[in-house]
């Protein structure tokens, strides 16, 4: 399995680490994205997004993210979307995919991939939205949804969703947690209606056709 989001340092699987603005771990990891979290947006934004441009140029440089607009941030939705389109167009400079944290903001992710015209891929990760909302993103040739244990609570509103989205757009991730990939693997095996080794080898595929690895 290839995991297109992570944030556990020395995971065994084949990964794209998660390191933040952190320029020292660039040379520590196979494949990394680099971004600011709709978090950690603060008075040092600049400061930090000027490494994440430093790093977009590295060569173990696999996307950028994770990066996007969460409702429970300190920073204003207005500040957030500003900086998200910052990554896209930086991510666009470089060729590369996105990855996108979101929390109940996707009407407004939706308006910075028009206004900046983004034709790279973007990674939903850990992905929580309802069926309207993966009804409009599924109109976006480029938007790909990964999957995290999230997805095993039974309350998960993405779990409804899987059944509309093309197995061609899933991926799985660890996110920030511990917990083994096969119950996910599992989950989305069934209710996909195939077998999880087709599940696990398109993943593969798509994890390197994302990140040219």
């Amino acid at each position: 399995m290839f995991i297109i989001h992570n944030h556990i340092k020395d995971y065994p699987e084949p990964n794209v680490l998660d390191i933040g603005a952190d320029e020292k771990e660039a040379e520590n990891v196979p494949l990394f994205s680099a971004g600011i979290h709709p978090k950690l947006i603060d008075k040092s934004f600049s400061e930090n997004f000027a490494a994440v441009t430093r790093l977009a140029s590295h060569p173990h440089c696999a996307a950028i993210g994770e990066c996007g607009i969460d409702i429970f941030s300190s920073a204003t939705v207005e500040e957030q979307k500003e900086a998200f389109m910052q990554h896209l167009r930086l991510a666009q400079q470089y060729a590369k995919p996105v990855i996108i944290h979101c929390v109940r903001a996707y009407s407004e992710i939706i308006s910075a991939l028009n206004i900046t015209k983004f034709t790279f891929p973007v990674v939903m990760h850990s992905y929580n939205g309802n069926i309207q909302t993966t009804q409009q993103l599924l109109r976006r040739e480029n938007i790909y949804f990964s999957f995290s244990d999230k997805i095993l609570a039974p309350n998960c509103a993405a779990l409804k969703s899987l059944d509309i989205i093309p197995i061609e757009r899933i991926m799985i991730e660890t996110d920030n947690s511990n917990s083994p990939l096969q119950p996910i693997v599992s989950l989305i095996s069934d209710v996909k209606r195939v077998g999880e080794e087709s599940l696990i080898a398109h993943n593969i595929q798509l994890f390197k056709s994302i990140t040219h690895s």
